[in-house]
């Protein structure tokens, strides 16, 4: 797929041996205190400080990925009208490397049997991931993933939904990052909605079956989970995950004048993923939800906290 310029704010940065960076620190200001050449003493303290038995240091490389999550509501906007092209504005404006939609149509009657996938992916210029939650007007309804990185595998796994309940997915994407080469998986959820919390709970639990607790692995789950942080439905995943917008649970919904926080991107482990930047956009008019950007930056190596 033909890709746009390369943006700036997405370019990765190497990193850096933070042992040796040390190591010189330290080296420079002893010279300088016993009034010996800096070249001299860096020579001489590596050879008397080197050992057969030394290991070498680890090169960290670290990945900055930019994750998005909006809930689209099929592209329905505040004026009651479906447009795609306001809903991919939305999304461009935020740069995303990885965007977690809800909500989204395809094939379906009400909007026009579009292919809203396909035409998100060509608006945006980022490749498409579609995961059916359930067939809707001749078409099928559910959650998608858009990417800027390479993908090597996607799935979707259906959430337990009684009867009378709407079916929901989670949509599961391994990316590889590009320059720590570290492997991401990243999952697009929608949980139910309705007002009691059982099903919710169900839907968490299963989640927790798929992704268990003890998995040491980057992982970033980001999506609608239509329920409030102080929820104890929410509980198994934010024990096993860290929250990325906790500091000040910015509200997301409703769009207008959000009054609620029910959009989230969790991630782990820590000693691999640092939180960089957290923000809900000012975006009243593309849905009844307002995006969520985070910007993570990943390690190739864990590192102490």
């Amino acid at each position: 797929m033909q890709r746009g310029p390369v943006r700036i704010q997405t370019m990765t940065r190497m990193g850096v041996e933070i042992t040796d960076l040390r190591c010189r620190k330290r080296r420079s200001w002893l010279a300088r205190r016993r009034g010996l050449p800096l070249l001299l003493w860096t020579t001489a303290a590596c050879a008397a400080g080197s050992s057969p038995q030394s290991a070498p240091a680890t090169r960290v490389r670290t990945d900055t990925v930019r994750i998005l999550t909006f809930n689209i509501a099929h592209g329905l906007g505040r004026d009651g009208q479906v447009d795609l092209e306001r809903t991919a504005r939305a999304i461009r404006t935020a740069m995303p490397d990885l965007v977690a939609l809800q909500e989204v149509d395809s094939a379906v009657a009400r909007t026009g049997s579009a292919d809203q996938p396909a035409r998100l992916a060509a608006f945006t210029r980022m490749d498409v991931y579609f995961g059916r939650a359930m067939p809707y007007e001749g078409g099928a309804y559910g959650v998608a993933i858009l990417s800027e990185l390479p993908v090597t595998s996607f799935r979707t796994h259906a959430l337990p939904a009684p009867d009378g309940h709407e079916p929901r997915a989670l949509a599961e994407a391994t990316v590889t990052l590009p320059n720590s080469g570290a492997t991401l998986t990243f999952l697009s959820a929608h949980l139910d909605h309705t007002s009691g919390n059982d099903v919710r709970a169900r839907q968490v639990e299963r989640i927790v079956e798929l992704f268990p607790a003890g998995d040491s692995s980057i992982q970033i789950l980001a999506g609608d989970l239509n329920d409030v942080p102080v929820s104890r439905t929410l509980d198994p995943l934010m024990a096993a995950w860290t929250d990325a917008t906790s500091l000040d649970h910015p509200p997301t919904f409703p769009a207008s004048d959000p009054t609620r926080k029910i959009d989230y991107v969790l991630y782990r482990p820590e000693t691999r993923i640092r939180m960089l930047e957290s923000i809900v956009l000012l975006e009243r008019s593309a849905s009844d939800h307002r995006p969520v950007l985070v910007v993570l930056e990943v390690s190739s190596v864990s590192r102490e906290r």
